[in-house]
C-alpha cells in the first residue's frame, strides 16, 4: 500500500511538473509574441513616420514646382464649348496681362501677377470700357497696384477669388460685381 501511495505521489508530482512546464512555456511564448508584436508596431510606426515625412517633403517640392510652372493659359472650367473669348487667363509673371471682364461691353483690365508663397496675387494697373454711356467706370480713381483678386491651386486647377477694386483703400462696392461675375471661378490649363 505504501508502494501504491508512493507511486501515486510521484505520478501526481510528475504531472504537476509537466503542467507547470506547459504553463511556463505558454507564458514565455505569449511574452515573446507580445514583445515581437510591440517591436513590429514600433518598426511599423517608424516606417509610417518615414513615409509621411517623405510624402510631406514630396508635396512641398511639388508645390514649389507647380508654383514655378503657373505660367500659361487657363480656361474657366464651365466655359461653353471650351472657347476662350472672355473665359481665359494668361498667367505671366514677367509682363502685364489683359483680363476680359465683359466681352459685350468691351470691358478689359490690365493687371500684373505676383507670387506670395502658394498664392498668386492679381494687381490692378488700368482698365478700359464702360457699363453704359450714362454710367462710366472711374478707371483712373481705382487704386493702382492693389490686389483685386487671388489665385490658389487646387490640384491641377486654379481657383480665382475676386476681391474687388478699391478707391482710397476702400472697396468700390458699385463695381465689385464686375470681376466677381465674370472672372471668379475655377480654371484649368488650356
Amino acid at each position: 500500500m505504501k508502494k501504491f501511495l508512493f507511486i501515486g505521489l510521484i505520478m501526481i508530482t510528475t504531472l504537476a511538473c509537466q503542467e507547470n512546464k506547459k504553463t511556463s512555456t505558454l507564458e514565455s511564448d505569449a511574452e515573446k509574441e507580445i514583445s515581437t508584436s510591440e517591436s513590429k508596431d514600433v518598426i511599423q510606426s517608424e516606417e509610417e513616420q518615414r513615409k509621411k515625412r517623405a510624402n510631406r517633403e514630396e508635396s512641398e517640392a511639388n508645390t514649389k514646382k507647380t508654383i514655378a510652372n503657373w505660367n500659361g493659359q487657363f480656361i474657366k472650367v464651365d466655359a461653353e464649348n471650351n472657347v476662350c473669348e472672355c473665359n481665359c487667363i494668361q498667367l505671366n509673371f514677367e509682363s502685364p496681362a489683359t483680363l476680359c471682364i465683359d466681352q459685350n461691353a468691351g470691358i478689359d483690365i490690365q493687371v500684373k501677377f505676383s507670387k506670395d508663397n502658394d498664392v498668386v496675387n492679381i494687381h490692378y494697373l488700368n482698365g478700359s470700357g464702360n457699363i453704359s454711356d450714362k454710367n462710366p467706370i472711374p478707371w483712373a480713381d481705382f487704386d493702382k497696384n492693389n490686389i483685386i483678386a487671388t489665385i490658389t491651386r487646387n490640384g491641377s486647377q486654379l481657383n480665382l477669388d475676386w476681391k474687388g477694386f478699391t478707391i482710397d483703400q476702400k472697396l468700390a462696392t458699385d463695381y465689385a460685381i464686375l470681376g466677381k461675375k465674370n472672372l471668379e471661378g475655377t480654371y484649368k490649363r488650356k
